[in-house]
């Protein structure tokens, strides 16, 4: 209590010797902080609005709003009326009461819970109809779970099935998406939208699903396939872009360590013919005999000629004699045939070479090379001749080049401008900045607030002492006065008396104190 009585004494001789300005300044500073403050408090105070439905026709706005008015709930409108918002921490059970009591707009897809309320006399078509939208509202809503995608449309086109179709058609699927900022979703996350549509969508092939985002970007073509143009020329140009990175990251793996700054660009030439190549071989030296057929052949004749008589003797049957008695000659002849059939050593060889064969790499690298002194000033320099000489071997060993096949290294030194770095939001983080942001709002805003309007306060009481003139001290009772001041005061209102009536006695006194010193 002692404490705060000594405070407020305080303030009021700080007050007191202050002249009008500073009066003035201190008054205006109070009530401005005051102002602040309590303008902070009420703004802070407000909830946060985030988007209840979107993209609203004027009668399904009007149904939603009365439906709002009856629960009591605070609601704001925007984008011409077509866009209702509501406090952020009512959004999704609001967005089940609105469902579950019917008053959906006619527009918004509602998923499967369109089938809770049956309607007696459907026709099938409608019911294909509406199983058709439950799955399209319920492939939507999974893809809003990404937290990069604002809103989705999926929109199914699956044919009926016939049983005498001579060919039979396939179905398809088209998303458009609102991203957060433009690029936020990466092939693969996009690839994984594809294939839970297709997973979802019987007889769709993920290649049969095309994706675009709001701004009208491409972000998954259709049609892919092997046998596609299209397709083909996509995917070598993903294999190259690919092949062209990873060159480039080893690169950087060999400049990191030897230099600050650095720029490097890799352009690799590939070949994406599928040829196939057979190869016959012969050894003639390596005959192996696989068969071999002897024939032989045995041939006896008789010449008569020679020796017949004329006449009918010599054709008659029996041995034949000849006139003199002599036999006839007799001829044999003998024949042998031998056939080798042999086996010659033969190589067959297929080969099949397979698309993306590198033909060419060639490697651009810009280095800054700087020399550093005992302060940690920096200046370029160029390259020694030994940097020209290693760097590019290095690089060409990274990469894995061939001189023979025309790769080429391309080296140069050089002194990078300074730029200014633009620092991208991290994907997905508009959550989290919202939280920090409502947190400095809520508590760290007002603190600072406070604390400047003290510090402009104290500034303005020590101009205001420091220019005001000195005053008469305040007298203060002496029942406040401990007995050790009133012992003091009392002395020296006897010295005074003394120096007053008896001023010799006073000085005698003194000298005897200074030579005593």
């Amino acid at each position: 209590m002692d404490f705060l009585m000594q405070l407020w004494r305080g303030l009021v001789e700080v007050w007191r010797r202050l002249d009008t300005s500073g009066r003035v300044t201190i008054i205006a500073s109070g009530l401005l902080a005051t102002v602040a403050v309590a303008g902070l408090s009420m703004w802070s105070a407000q909830p946060e609005y985030r988007m209840l439905l979107t993209n609203l026709a004027s009668e399904d706005a009007d149904a939603i709003v009365a439906d709002l008015q009856t629960r009591g709930i605070s609601y704001r409108f925007s984008d011409g009326g077509t866009t209702i918002s509501v406090p952020s921490d009512q959004v999704y059970s609001l967005r089940n009461q609105i469902s579950q009591a019917g008053t959906a707009p006619s527009g918004q897809v509602r998923g499967w819970e369109i089938f809770d309320r049956t309607t007696l006399g459907m026709t099938e078509f409608l019911q294909n109809i509406n199983a058709q939208r439950a799955r399209a509202g319920a492939l939507a809503r999974t893809i809003e779970a990404y937290s990069v995608v604002r809103r989705a449309i999926v929109n199914l086109s699956i044919p009926e099935e016939r049983m005498l179709a001579t060919q039979e058609a396939k179905p398809s699927a088209a998303i458009v998406l609102q991203l957060t900022h433009p690029g936020a979703l990466d092939p693969l996350q996009i690839r994984g939208i594809r294939n839970v549509v297709a997973a979802s969508v019987p007889r769709l092939s993920p290649d049969r699903v095309t994706v675009v985002d709001t701004d009208g970007t491409m972000l998954a073509r259709p049609i892919e396939a092997k046998d596609s143009p299209i397709g083909v020329s996509s995917q070598q140009l993903e294999a190259k872009v690919a092949y062209e990175n990873y060159l480039q990251e080893r690169v950087k793996t060999v400049l990191t360590p030897l230099f600050a700054n650095f720029s490097v660009a890799v352009s690799a030439s590939m070949s994406f013919d599928q040829r196939e190549i057979n190869t016959i071989e012969y050894t003639p030296d390596g005959r192996v005999a696989r068969s071999e057929q002897t024939t032989t052949e045995t041939v006896e004749t008789e010449d008569t000629s020679a020796i017949a008589a004329p006449g009918p003797t010599a054709n008659l049957p029996g041995e034949f004699q000849s006139p003199t008695g002599e036999l006839p000659m007799k001829t044999i002849s003998n024949t042998e045939d031998i056939i080798t059939n042999y086996e010659v050593s033969r190589t067959d060889t297929r080969t099949v070479e397979a698309p993306g064969a590198v033909t060419k790499i060639m490697v651009a690298a810009v280095v800054e090379p700087v020399l550093e002194d005992a302060e940690g000033n920096r200046t370029f320099r160029p390259l020694t001749d030994d940097e020209n000489t290693s760097i590019p071997q290095m690089i060409m060993n990274a990469v894995g080049a061939d001189k023979t096949r025309g790769d080429e290294v391309t080296l140069m030194a050089a002194s990078f401008a300074v730029a200014a770095v633009q620092i991208a939001p991290p994907a997905g983080g508009g959550m989290a900045m919202r939280r920090v942001l409502e947190v400095i709002q809520r508590h760290v805003l007002p603190i600072a607030l406070m604390a400047i309007a003290l510090l402009v306060i104290r500034a303005t009481l020590r101009r205001g002492l420091a220019a005001a003139p000195a005053r008469e001290p305040i007298p203060v009772p002496e029942e406040d006065v401990s007995a050790e001041v009133a012992m003091r005061r009392r002395v020296q209102e006897e010295v005074e008396q003394l120096s007053a009536e008896q001023p010799q006695v006073l000085a005698t006194l003194l000298k005897t104190w200074l030579s005593a010193d």
